[in-house]
């Protein structure tokens, strides 16, 4: 026995005299015939099964290996074969040489003493990679895990350095970063789902908490100046007192206009300052910011004359007119009609036809009565001069006028419904003698509560010429 063979088994082992029976060659000629004979000094007659010295073997496919024959006798065979051992034919550079681009070859070599055709594709021991997008991104992973399409953890968000960090990709919100929390923003990549609390550079008042992954590079975002959380510069009490006066204030409890900002989009409770059987809820912001007004009020377009003759019948026939919405009728045809006025238990419809929109209109103007007419509605349109009339005997013609000269309006109306005997001339004779109309301050608190986007019907810029050529009453005039 070698000194080294000494080393290697710890004790020492004297070769076996070929008596037969006890041999490796004897007990276990399958395993004897890959012996090494070029590689081992002695001979598988020499050894028996159960010897712990090192013994060179020789597979049938030439792999060569070293292991004692008392592991042989217990199944251990051949790790190449078994794919427990790079080979030529089956290692990490042969069935992945796309990875090799990312192999870290320095670091592999000088730190591990590893090439990639010395690894095992599956292997599950940790190497050194490169990133191909960032030459700072040095990682360690199993060839197992990068078959399973792990790639680098720095792009991917979960190791940091400065080519990923808060600090080093967005220095505006690195100085924004409080002192509270618990981690730097050099630790911290700008993906990060981490809640961390901000400090506005605008105003050191404006305290936040916040995921990373949610602020914007250029710092925006603060909630305090973008109206989300409530400050003494955005509080809707504070800013919209008018508007705060119209909060519910039992629904809406333990909340105050106190507790909002006007830029909120938490939907709250509100009550109508013309109507306050109308309650409904919606965004702070769409109130505050958008200026939308009461639902109920304001379901469609509706000019100021519309609202202001619509007043003044129900100041004529209050049972009979709601001047705060207009009415939707199913008259079939697979949507709800809208009404500007409509006396409801003498079902008289009122349509005011003003002479900018209504022009050229006058078929879809005649279905509509007629699909009226069908439910058993008497039709009355106000047809605006230069406006033809549609029915000779119903309509009536007026000239272009104002709404705050809407007792010429209503006093020709309501005229006109006497005449036709569809109303009683004792109910209008106190109004057709009166000099003033009754409901301008109602048609005024109205208008205020409509939206703006209710107000106006935007017009182009070559109709806006052409009503001011013919000296029309500009639509917007009317709000």
């Amino acid at each position: 026995m070698s000194p080294d063979d000494r080393r290697r088994t710890g004790r020492r082992q004297q070769p076996v005299r070929d008596e037969g029976h006890r041999s490796l060659e004897h007990l276990y000629p399958d395993i004897a015939a890959q012996w090494d004979h070029s590689r081992n000094k002695m001979t598988p007659a020499q050894v028996t099964p159960g010897s712990n010295r090192q013994i060179w073997w020789l597979c049938d496919r030439g792999h060569s290996w070293e292991a004692a024959p008392y592991t042989r006798t217990r199944g251990h065979g051949c790790a190449a074969c078994k794919g427990m051992k790079a080979t030529p034919e089956n290692n990490l550079a042969v069935a992945r040489p796309d990875l090799m681009t990312t192999w870290h070859h320095k670091r592999n070599r000088s730190e591990l003493g590893l090439s990639p055709s010395e690894v095992l594709p599956q292997a599950n021991n940790e190497v050194w990679w490169t990133c191909p997008r960032d030459p700072t991104h040095d990682y360690t992973a199993s060839p197992a895990a990068r078959f399973r399409g792990r790639g680098c953890p720095y792009c991917a968000g979960k190791k940091v350095n400065a080519s990923n960090s808060v600090a080093g990709v967005h220095p505006i919100l690195a100085s924004e970063w409080s002192p509270d929390n618990d981690r730097n923003p050099e630790d911290v990549t700008v993906g990060s789902n981490y809640t961390a609390a901000w400090i506005c550079r605008k105003d050191a008042t404006h305290r936040w908490k916040a995921a990373v992954s949610s602020r914007p590079a250029d710092g925006a975002g603060c909630p305090y100046c973008d109206g989300k959380l409530p400050s003494d510069r955005n509080r809707l009490d504070l800013q919209r007192p008018a508007l705060a006066k119209q909060w519910h204030p039992t629904k809406n409890l333990p909340l105050t206009p106190a507790g909002v900002s006007i830029g909120s989009n938490k939907p709250v409770w509100w009550i109508c300052p013309v109507d306050p059987r109308h309650v409904w809820q919606t965004q702070v912001r769409a109130r505050a910011i958008d200026r939308d007004g009461c639902k109920h009020c304001a379901p469609s377009k509706r000019s100021r004359m519309d609202i202001a003759l619509a007043c003044e019948l129900a100041a004529v026939f209050p049972q009979e007119v709601d001047p705060v919405k207009q009415e939707r009728l199913d008259l079939g045809h697979n949507r709800p009609h809208t009404v500007d006025i409509l006396m409801k238990s003498l079902k008289i419809a009122i349509e005011y036809d003003g002479s900018f929109f209504h022009n050229g209109k006058e078929e879809p103007d005649r279905r509509k009565t007629q699909r009226l007419l069908d439910a058993d509605f008497r039709v009355v349109r106000i047809r605006e001069e230069p406006l033809t009339l549609l029915d000779p005997q119903h309509d009536i013609s007026v000239p272009r006028t104002r709404a705050t000269e809407v007792k010429i309006i209503a006093d020709a109306l309501l005229q006109h419904l006497t005449d036709l005997g569809w109303v009683s001339a004792e109910a209008t004779r106190a109004y057709l003698n009166s000099p003033s109309p009754w409901a301008t301050e109602r048609a005024a608190d109205i208008v205020k509560n409509l939206p703006e986007s209710e107000r106006v019907i935007p017009l182009s810029a070559k109709a806006a010429h052409k009503r001011k050529a013919e000296e029309s009453i500009a639509w917007d005039t009317l709000f």
